[in-house]
């Protein structure tokens, strides 16, 4: 399955993910858009929490190439 807030698509959940959140976050950036991982219209802190769960879980997407 995917993992939340594999912003980059590479299949991982990592720091260059958060640093696509984090310019997001910055712009006030709204809308469906890659990095609002709780699907709720905003770039936000809720964003960061599923971020920072999977990215301790070292999650890595199971979906085939």
């Amino acid at each position: 399955g995917l993992f939340a807030c594999d912003i980059d698509s590479d299949g991982q959940v990592t720091a260059s993910d958060f640093n696509k959140w984090l310019v997001d976050t910055k712009s006030a950036t709204t809308g469906y858009v890659d990095t609002d991982c709780s699907l709720d219209g905003g770039v936000t802190a809720l964003d960061f929490n599923f971020w920072l769960v999977n990215t301790k879980m070292v999650a890595e997407s199971q979906v085939p190439d």
